[in-house]
């Protein structure tokens, strides 16, 4: 299997109790979602896999080391909807890395089949979280949440490959928020700064953002407004990135 400079990566790690891997349970955990394993693609430790199907390549590694104690320790930071986050965070011992590799073409449906591994893996025993983004940690029952149903129906599973970060910099008189992972759909991130809306309300806008950007191939301008209903007219401006790093799109909410 090689991967060319056309390919475009996209990762999740899965955060575990201990450094351990059933194999077995988890390709039987694959075959709930129509992916099926041969065993060449199976390391020779069944430590991981390598494989490639119809044209997207993916390889799955177990780590017996934590993932980067700073980033799992942000993302659990800023998930306002899981107590338990900064504790998993904390106390995890090994990760998986899973990673899927494909061209431009094909980026939705790898970004699927992320998921669908993801997915499976959450169902392994030891498993306590999921890390999308590299800045958002998520709770196993919140990731699989309606997963079923969206495939089934034939929708992108937005709030599995887009993390949506919500903060405070003042004690809770104002929220931010952003979105991580835009960018894999060739989109800049967008963001909410200083709101006076609460969590939620700056949470319920980015998420309607983002799936409105990837599940209709929506391109943001600036100039433009924005808004839940046909009354809701939100300015949509492009600065440089408060939590993004890089130029974002900011939503005057």
């Amino acid at each position: 299997m090689k991967i060319t400079r056309k390919d475009k990566s996209l990762m999740s790690y899965i955060l575990l109790q201990d450094g351990s891997l059933d194999m077995d349970l988890f390709i039987d955990r694959l075959k709930d979602w129509n992916v099926f394993v041969p065993s060449e693609a199976i390391s020779h430790d069944r430590d991981g896999l390598l494989y490639e199907t119809n044209g997207i390549k993916y390889l799955v590694v177990l780590s017996k080391e934590p993932m980067p104690t700073d980033l799992a320790a942000i993302g659990a930071s800023r998930n306002f909807r899981w107590d338990g986050a900064e504790a998993v965070a904390k106390n995890h011992k090994a990760c998986l890395l899973v990673s899927v590799f494909a061209s431009k073409e094909d980026r939705l449906k790898a970004a699927k089949l992320l998921v669908q591994i993801c997915a499976a893996a959450l169902k392994l025993p030891n498993a306590m979280a999921v890390s999308i983004c590299l800045s958002g940690l998520l709770e196993p029952a919140f990731y699989l949440d309606g997963l079923d149903e969206c495939f089934k129906e034939g929708k992108t599973p937005v709030l599995n490959l887009v993390n949506i970060g919500v903060y405070s910099n003042d004690g809770g008189k104002t929220y931010s928020g952003y979105t991580d992972g835009l960018k894999s759909f060739d989109k800049l991130e967008c963001e909410i700064i200083n709101s006076s809306s609460t969590a939620e309300e700056v949470y319920d806008m980015l998420t309607n953002v983002a799936f409105y950007c990837i599940e209709n191939d929506v391109t943001l301008k600036k100039g433009e407004t924005i808004g839940l209903s046909q009354e809701q007219r939100i300015p949509i401006t492009l600065s440089k990135g408060v939590a993004t790093g890089k130029k974002s799109f900011k939503l005057g909410l």
